[in-house]
């Protein structure tokens, strides 16, 4: 299967709320519903990305693990997505990253690493083509080129938006394997545009580098 569907990771503290709206909540003194820790500008930036590129959003925030959400009848998921609804998400929503974390890490109120945890379910998911993780923390193995770190002061900007929006409208890249065992990756809407690598991540990653330099030398030569 070649994936189509474009998807946003995304991660909630630091990207859909920040650290302003903590101070102001917490400065009050009283009880925050669910709802009070989301700002809505930042869901209507989240928007943006989707309805400009026709991206699902898959959750990878510690929200879908929370068993309890206050004021919603269920935890989970489904509660993290009736939270951001009432905050005014209208992107579709298809799924949330699994949760590897151990019991101890739970009983420590950790969560386990979580590129992991996003690559499998990228890697369970071959109907995906292009995709980005939004999230206000670096952690090793995603890769550089379909990562948009936030600001945790701020939450999603309009120039974090700006670059999902690029990562998502790429030229859809395919694969294939060759019978030596090196991936090749191919740029559909660019014949001839190409590249190996050992691993699948390596062969995208050389083959997104070709495109640029491809799409660079037409716009200089235009």
């Amino acid at each position: 299967m070649i994936g189509t569907i474009p998807v946003v990771v995304l991660d909630l503290d630091g990207v859909a709320n920040h650290q302003r709206l903590y101070d102001a909540n917490l400065a009050r003194g009283t009880p925050t519903p669910p709802e009070g820790w989301i700002d809505r500008d930042c869901i209507a930036r989240i928007n943006s990305i989707c309805e400009r590129t026709g991206a699902r959003i898959v959750i990878s925030s510690s929200w879908r693990t929370y068993e309890t959400i206050r004021g919603q009848p269920v935890g989970g998921l489904v509660g993290t997505v009736a939270v951001l609804r009432a905050c005014g998400l209208t992107a579709e929503v298809i799924g949330a990253t699994p949760d590897h974390a151990t019991p101890e890490q739970r009983e420590r109120h950790e969560r386990a690493d979580r590129w992991p945890e996003i690559h499998a379910w990228l890697s369970s998911h071959p109907e995906v083509g292009s995709w980005v993780v939004l999230d206000d923390s670096e952690f090793p193995g995603v890769p550089a080129e379909s990562f948009v770190r936030t600001d945790i002061a701020v939450g999603i900007t309009d120039a974090d938006v700006e670059r999902a929006v690029r990562i998502l409208s790429a030229p859809a890249v395919t694969f294939d394997r060759e019978v030596d065992g090196r991936w090749i990756a191919d740029v559909e809407a660019l014949p001839g545009v190409l590249a190996y690598g050992a691993t699948q991540d390596e062969a995208r990653a050389n083959v997104e580098a070709l495109a640029a330099q491809v799409l660079a030398e037409r716009e200089s030569a235009q």
